[in-house]
């Protein structure tokens, strides 16, 4: 399915709803508008979005500027669809293997499928992101504020525990036959250099810079429009770099990680690093 027929089938839904994107976790917000497509896809609803509160941003300043937006029809007539229920929703069809259907090719897919054909639609990048003819590993290294925790309504929350370098090397080492070039996708410098020292005979790169020590969504808001910009380019292409890489390595309990595996449009490409075993909407 290509933009201008996924456009014409959820432009042919009587209902329209309305989907806000917000100022948390950029991927966080990516990943749950997939889920929201594929919600309104199953339920015939014409999907529109608010990007008015994209972390000072709008979804065309990153990304092809697909979907109806949401301040073109009468607020009073749309209903908004929440996080809350078109992941409930998504994920028990992925419990269950509940096959969803694809109005295009008129046929029954699984969940995955329908979230990677989702990726391919609406998230297809402005930015051009090239590392290697070759083939190459990559990895995400996540830190910050997902892994050393953050004050939400005065409570601490932790949303995944650290994976240790040693189980990186490990699984490194284990496809070492595919290839010894290695991008890395991570938002702290001293994990990519720990991970440097501790498998010397691999060569890695990032676009993680020395003065980066793990993201904050706290003090992300805090940087002006063009130093945030900067980062999310960055961002957008190292994941466009992992999702072509021959093999991915990364927690998927992450977004990022989630959208890299989706991007390669198989599961059979990669493997988690953390409690998250398997891809998961």
């Amino acid at each position: 399915m290509n933009l201008n027929t996924y456009l014409d089938i959820n432009n042919s839904f009587e209902k329209t709803v309305k989907y806000r994107l917000t100022d948390r976790g950029f991927y966080s917000e990516v990943c749950c508008l997939l889920g929201a497509a594929n919600y309104c896809m199953q339920k015939r609803l014409r999907l529109t979005i608010d990007d008015e509160g994209f972390s000072g941003f709008r979804w065309k300043d990153f990304y092809e500027d697909a979907l109806p937006k949401a301040e073109n029809f009468d607020a009073g007539d749309l209903n908004e669809i929440t996080v809350r229920e078109s992941h409930k929703y998504n994920r028990r069809l992925n419990r269950f293997r509940i096959p969803v259907w694809n109005r295009y090719e008129r046929c029954f897919q699984s969940i995955f499928s329908s979230y990677a054909a989702f990726a391919d639609i609406l998230c297809r990048s402005r930015f051009t992101a090239s590392f290697s003819s070759k083939p190459y590993l990559a990895v995400q290294l996540r830190r910050g504020d997902k892994v050393g925790g953050y004050l939400s309504n005065g409570v601490l929350k932790i949303e995944s525990k650290l994976s240790p370098i040693s189980k990186y090397t490990k699984i490194l080492r284990k496809y070492e036959h595919i290839s010894n070039d290695v991008f890395v996708l991570t938002d702290d410098f001293s994990a990519f250099r720990e991970l440097q020292n501790a498998a010397p005979e691999f060569t890695f790169s990032t676009y993680c810079q020395p003065d980066e020590a793990g993201y904050d969504n706290n003090s992300f808001h805090q940087l002006n429009a063009q130093e945030k910009r900067g980062k999310l380019m960055r961002l957008i292409k190292s994941v466009e770099i992992c999702g072509k890489s021959s093999f991915f390595i990364g927690p998927f309990q992450s977004n990022p990680s989630k959208f890299v595996v989706l991007t390669q449009g198989t599961r059979s490409r990669s493997v988690s690093t953390d409690s998250c075993r398997r891809w998961l909407p």
